[in-house]
């Protein structure tokens, strides 16, 4: 009796220490496991870190990449060039006014007058583009200059992404509209912009022999940032305006300045032909106001 009592005894105390290992090993396990995926979770928050990281270089390093550096291999555009004036300002009013001097024509050109018309500019041929009435080919853009002007690639239809020599070797017009020059205002030099304003007259006629070229005056921007800018003044764009003017032969090569059309009696960018804190374009409404005057201006 006393054996089996012994014998049951130590099968219990076997089966009890069998399943307090079990138990442990189990525990032991669940903890690794635990362990495991706390690493990993680490591991990953890290990774995640390190590409937000590189992700962030990646952006700074593409935007010093956009410099601008067409300045024809003088001075570099990030030390000499002006910022470009503001993209033209969309205004959904549509009423037209008279224009403040009112012995300005303005007249609408007859239907067809500009389909065989090139546009050449910066964001005031854009607006001219986007606003007026004016059926051409324009080749213009926010911040396009006589520096980077035959360097510039747009797309344009019916011929597809272009240069600008190659949208003239492909097309052929009978008037050529150019109006640049108060992005150039940031360069030192005024004399080489209007040197390298001359070459592109000069390439034009070249390229275009049988085409009217037709400069376009700058137009003048507000008392406020004519009188307050290192360099978007309006006595620099006269100075400008003077120097391209000398251009025209009235042959082949004419100049119009619509200046009146927008100036107040100061001879600034009037307040009321502008939009909102806009200081550079007319509003939206009055480029047909423009886009009509050009033809009155004209006498072909």
């Amino acid at each position: 009796m006393k054996k089996k009592t012994v014998i049951v005894i130590c099968v219990a105390a076997a089966i009890i220490i069998l399943s307090v290992i079990i138990g442990l090993c189990i525990k032991h396990s669940a903890n690794d496991a635990v362990g495991e995926n706390t690493d990993s979770a680490n591991t990953a928050d890290v990774s995640v870190s390190q590409s937000d990281r590189e992700d962030s270089d990646d952006a700074n390093g593409s935007a010093s990449d956009t410099s601008d550096k067409d300045n024809d291999g003088s001075e570099s555009a990030s030390e000499s060039e002006s910022e470009t004036i503001p993209r033209v300002t969309t205004e959904p009013d549509i009423t037209i006014e008279p224009p403040l001097h009112t012995e300005v024509q303005s007249n609408p050109a007859p239907d067809g007058y500009y389909s065989d018309s090139l546009f050449i500019g910066d964001s005031r041929t854009v607006g001219l583009r986007d606003y007026s009435d004016i059926k051409a080919v324009f080749f213009a853009s926010s911040g396009m200059s006589v520096y980077n002007v035959r360097k510039t690639n747009l797309n344009i239809s019916g011929v597809g992404d272009t240069n600008l020599d190659g949208l003239l070797s492909q097309r052929s017009f009978k008037k050529i509209f150019v109006m640049l020059g108060i992005n150039e205002l940031g360069y030192p030099d005024m004399n080489k912009t209007v040197e390298k304003y001359k070459e592109l007259v000069d390439m034009l006629r070249e390229a275009q022999p049988d085409a009217y070229i037709i400069v376009q005056a700058n137009l003048h921007v507000t008392a406020e940032i004519s009188s307050t800018h290192a360099y978007f003044t309006n006595s620099n764009i006269d100075a400008l305006n003077s120097k391209i003017s000398e251009f025209a032969d009235n042959k082949k090569v004419f100049f119009i300045d619509p200046n009146p059309l927008f100036d107040d009696e100061s001879g600034n960018l009037s307040d009321a032909y502008t939009y909102g804190d806009d200081d550079y374009h007319p509003a939206g409404k009055y480029y047909k106001v423009w886009g009509d005057w050009i033809y009155s201006a004209l006498n072909f």
